[in-house]
């Protein structure tokens, strides 16, 4: 009886982990839009590349509607790297949106998200972004790591 009962417990625990684990996404850069690099082992989720293409909702909304979904059964902090070199005005838009998806995770669910955002200490667009996304989402853990850039041309 007690190997039945705990067969049992581990097979329900297997069934309640089967229900909350997810694919990773992995999408590749291409020259106008970034690597989608999400971890869900480790729960790191990068955004690295240029961001420029003309449809961002279309690429985008898949993503997002796949952050959602992981929000929902996730249960641990959450890092969020985004280290762009290049986006354009859409792109920024949809920034927006993820990290308004994910600001609710820390508010409703109590666990932290930590996004880092790299950008070259030249960009002062870029960085200005950043800081108004750290002011714009204060459940956030949000930092800026300034990079130096080389100057070669």
């Amino acid at each position: 009886m007690v190997c039945v009962g705990a067969v049992l417990f581990i097979n329900r625990h297997n069934q309640k982990n089967q229900r909350t684990t997810m694919e990773d996404l992995m999408i590749h850069q291409t020259p106008h839009t970034p690597l989608i690099a999400f971890n869900t082992t480790h729960n790191v989720f990068t955004i690295a590349g240029d961001s420029y293409n003309e449809h961002a909702p279309d690429f985008y909304k898949p993503v997002l509607a796949w952050l959602n979904k992981y929000l929902s059964v996730n249960q641990k902090p959450i890092i969020f790297h985004f280290q762009l070199n290049y986006y354009n005005t859409c792109s920024l838009r949809m920034f927006d949106e993820m990290l308004q998806v994910l600001e609710r995770f820390p508010k409703e669910r109590k666990i932290p998200v930590y996004v880092n955002w790299f950008v070259a200490s030249d960009h002062k667009e870029m960085i200005a972004d950043g800081e108004d996304m750290k002011e714009d989402f204060p459940a956030i853990e949000f930092q800026l790591f300034l990079e130096e850039t080389s100057g070669i041309v």
